[in-house]
């Protein structure tokens, strides 16, 4: 049986030999990729520990679609960052996928700051990071 056929022959070989090709060629942004989900991940959290101290006691589901595609959309970012990097703009060494996950992540810590003031408002490190920051 040639190699063709082989991986045609099931709907299952099929399905499993494109994940395994999809996930070998993210290998090397996949640190960046959970790292951002991870912001964004704590950022949720933080964001839920901050309307339940105003009152609010439910998740709403829009909410929870709203995170899941926030974190869908960070990794279609990184990833078109990863192939612009590595696939189109070879000559030049952009690091394309830093800055997008870099921004990513940064725009997520300034997300978590806010809530910590709201959560702890009298915490030195928040006041010391806000007046840094701005």
């Amino acid at each position: 049986m040639t190699l063709f056929k082989s991986i045609f022959s099931s709907t299952g070989r099929f399905a499993s030999s494109c994940a395994a090709g999809l996930i070998s060629f993210l290998a090397p942004v996949q640190a960046a990729i959970i790292a951002t989900i991870s912001f964004i991940l704590i950022d949720v959290i933080l964001g839920y520990k901050v309307s339940k101290k105003y009152g609010h006691r439910h998740i709403e589901s829009y909410k929870l679609w709203k995170t899941i595609n926030k974190m869908f959309e960070a990794t279609l970012l990184i990833v078109g960052a990863y192939v612009i990097d590595e696939c189109i703009v070879t000559s030049l060494d952009l690091h394309a996928v830093e800055f997008v996950s870099g921004m990513i992540c940064g725009t997520e810590f300034i997300s978590w700051l806010e809530s910590m003031k709201e959560l702890h408002p009298n915490c030195v490190i928040c006041k010391v990071i806000d007046k840094i920051l701005g």
